[in-house]
């Protein structure tokens, strides 16, 4: 009888100290990504929504002649292949280092598009963590504008490259 209290008592004691690190663990693992994961989470994680705008508001704008950023994060070679003319290319993968380099402004309003919509969202979720707070997505990408027919212009990428 003795001998079953004691199995019982080392029990509640590996217990008392394994619950206690694996919560640890389990509740920080997730708290802390590498830098280069940071732009691949979901769009929704931040608490204020994305502010999407519609091909014909960018090309109003652009018309308008307000003072907009518009950033092509596409890859270097699509953006010499065509572009929304005025556009900064920073591709996606070297966002972090270069938007703050190239729109100090943080009040800026910033137009940011890519190919079809799927990564600028999350580039553009990205670009207000860093504490835009103008910061817009175009909807439907470069498909949609030039689908459009709306003008396209076709230069080296610089300086965002």
């Amino acid at each position: 009888m003795i001998g079953e209290g004691r199995a019982g008592m080392n029990k509640s004691k590996i217990y008392l100290i394994f619950f206690p690190v694996f919560m640890l663990l389990a509740c920080s693992t997730s708290a802390v990504l590498p830098v280069d994961q940071k732009l691949k989470q979901p769009a929704t994680q931040g608490s204020t929504p994305i502010a999407e705008l519609s091909i014909q508001d960018v090309k109003n704008m652009i018309d308008a002649g307000g003072r907009t950023t518009i950033i092509d994060i596409r890859d270097t070679d699509d953006f010499e292949d065509g572009h929304i003319a005025g556009a900064i290319n920073i591709p996606r993968d070297v966002l972090e280092g270069r938007i703050l380099e190239l729109v100090p402004d943080k009040t800026a309003k910033v137009v940011v598009y890519c190919t079809s919509d799927k990564r600028s969202p999350v580039a553009t979720r990205f670009i207000m963590d860093l504490g835009y707070i103008n910061a817009l997505d175009m909807k439907g990408g470069f498909d949609a504008w030039q689908g459009a027919k709306y003008p396209v212009e076709k230069q080296p990428a610089s300086p965002g490259k």
